[in-house]
């Protein structure tokens, strides 16, 4: 199974704002676009 890290950043915001999510080759798009709203808040 493939694992993909990725890193989220927030334009526009000082300090800068990011995330970084460890995410199964095997999720769906709109899995992973619920994900980081959700991390997002």
């Amino acid at each position: 199974m493939k694992v993909y890290f990725i890193k989220i950043s927030i334009r526009g915001v000082t300090p800068m704002v990011w995330r970084r999510l460890r995410i199964s080759g095997k999720i769906s798009l709109a899995m992973l676009h619920k994900g980081i709203q959700v991390i997002n808040g």
